[in-house]
C-alpha cells in the first residue's frame, strides 16, 4: 500500500511540476484575500497553457482570466526553474505595469507567502522566486538625441527565455522588436502575445490571422 501511495504522490508531484494550472489548483493559490484560483467554468485555460507552441498569439475578450493565468504560468516557471534566464512581462506603459502589479500580481505574493524565500526580491518591477525573476517592463519609447530614433533603458541588458506582451495593440512596435532581441541567447525563445483587438489586421488581430487560428467558445451558464 505504501508503494502505491508513494507512486501516486510522485505522479501528482510530476503533474504539478509540468502543469501550472494543476499546480495552482493543488497548492490552492490565493489570487487575493479569500479568492482562490479555480478552473471552474474556465476549462479553455488548459489549452492556453499547454499548447506546446514556441510562440502564442491570443486574441481575447475582457475578463477571461488570461492575464492571471499567464502570470501564474510565469510564477510556476520560476518556482520550478523551467527557464535559465528571466521572464519579461511587458505592458504598454510603466503606469499600466504599476497598476497591474498592485491590483493583480502583488496579492499573489502577499497571500501566498511560501512562494517568496528569504532574500528574494519582490518589488513592482521585479519578482524573484527560487532564484529566477519576472521582470515587469513598460514599453514606452524615448527619442534619442532629438532624432526620430527610439530606444528605452527598460529593454536593455535583460537576458530572457520568455517574453509576455500584455495588450500588444497599445505598444510601440519598435519596442516589441527590441524585446525580441532579449531572446537572442535563449535556448527557449518563448513569446506570448495577447490582448483585446483594436482594429482589423493590426496588432493581436494581425498576429492571430497569421497563426493556426484555434478558437475556444465559452458556453453560457444560463
Amino acid at each position: 500500500i505504501g508503494s502505491v501511495m508513494d507512486n501516486q504522490v510522485d505522479l501528482l508531484d510530476g503533474l504539478m511540476a509540468s502543469d501550472p494550472l494543476i499546480w495552482a489548483s493543488v497548492r490552492k493559490i490565493n489570487l487575493r484575500d479569500g479568492i482562490r484560483f479555480t478552473l471552474k467554468d474556465m476549462p479553455y485555460l488548459n489549452d492556453l497553457v499547454n499548447h506546446g507552441k514556441k510562440i502564442m498569439n491570443c486574441k481575447k475578450g475582457a475578463q477571461v482570466c488570461l492575464t492571471t493565468t499567464k502570470y501564474i504560468e510565469a510564477v510556476h516557471a520560476c518556482h520550478y526553474r523551467r527557464y535559465d534566464q528571466n521572464i519579461m512581462y511587458m505592458m504598454p506603459t510603466v503606469t499600466a505595469v504599476e497598476k497591474l502589479a498592485k491590483v493583480s500580481f502583488d496579492p499573489i505574493f502577499q497571500y501566498n507567502p511560501w512562494l517568496v524565500q528569504r532574500g528574494s526580491t519582490n518589488t513592482t518591477m521585479c519578482k524573484e522566486i527560487n532564484g529566477r525573476s519576472i521582470v515587469m517592463v513598460g514599453a514606452q519609447p524615448k527619442k534619442v538625441g532629438g532624432t526620430s530614433t527610439k530606444d528605452t533603458d527598460n529593454l536593455r541588458s535583460i537576458p530572457c527565455d520568455c517574453v509576455m506582451r500584455d495588450e500588444i495593440d497599445l505598444m510601440d512596435m519598435d519596442m516589441v522588436y527590441m524585446s525580441k532581441q532579449r531572446l537572442k541567447r535563449s535556448q527557449f525563445g518563448h513569446e506570448v502575445n495577447f490582448g483585446s483587438p483594436t482594429y482589423p489586421d493590426y496588432g493581436i488581430d494581425g498576429l492571430y490571422n497569421g497563426s493556426d487560428q484555434r478558437k475556444w467558445q465559452i458556453k453560457c451558464g444560463h
